[in-house]
């Protein structure tokens, strides 16, 4: 075993205990792993990271110093904008859900830029109540829930895109400093996109990019 191997074993087990440690973002809902394929270097075999957005980038940062430059070289377009995709249904905000807390408007417009930038196809498995964590910044997250009894595939994340800038466009409070946004989005297909405070195993406001 190379010891970049022993390493990305190591990493991988952090994530899994991170991934245990969790919680659903509404109560009676499961979480399920959010996994990304990729390669740490042009010429290595794609391999697969657990966890939200900005953690598998800090991982992958830490297997190989190298693999943010070698990524911006090729990082193509931007993902499509919401407005060209499947707007939602119907959109909660705060006044509907207070059961949660509010996120920071700054950081999830973050993760949406970076979000932006992912061009493998999200997948989610079987539900319903089956919830994935895109992605967790500051004290603010991203899901992505599955209410369908089958797993579900993306082309890309331009339906996501749109849930999340649905949220932001209907349910940000202004008024704020700073601005909060806290909502949830039903798309076509028994899915949905869910904005809301956490603070389970996120990473540092203005973190990292992909």
């Amino acid at each position: 075993m190379t010891f970049l191997n022993l390493k990305t074993l190591l990493l991988l087990g952090v994530v899994s205990v991170n991934v245990f440690a969790i919680k659903a973002p509404t109560e009676g809902y499961g979480v399920e792993k959010s996994s990304r394929n990729m390669r740490l270097a042009p010429a290595d075999p794609s391999m697969t990271l657990n966890g939200p957005l900005e953690e598998v980038t800090y991982k992958a940062n830490k297997l190989n110093p190298r693999w943010a430059r070698d990524l911006e070289k090729r990082k193509p377009s931007e993902t499509t904008s919401g407005s060209a995709a499947a707007q939602p249904t119907d959109v909660i905000c705060n006044n509907g859900l207070g059961r949660w807390s509010l996120a920071s408007a700054y950081d999830i417009k973050n993760s949406l830029s970076n979000l932006r930038q992912v061009t493998k196809k999200p997948q989610i498995g079987r539900g319903p109540k089956a919830c994935s964590r895109l992605s967790c910044e500051g004290n603010s997250a991203i899901w992505w829930c599955n209410d369908s009894y089958e797993p579900r595939q993306q082309e890309n994340y331009a339906g996501i895109i749109a849930a999340i800038e649905a949220i932001l466009n209907k349910c940000t409070d202004s008024s704020s400093k700073p601005e909060l946004v806290l909502g949830q989005a039903f798309m076509l297909g028994n899915w949905n996109v869910i904005i809301r405070s956490d603070k389970n195993y996120c990473t540092e406001p203005g973190g990292l990019e992909v």
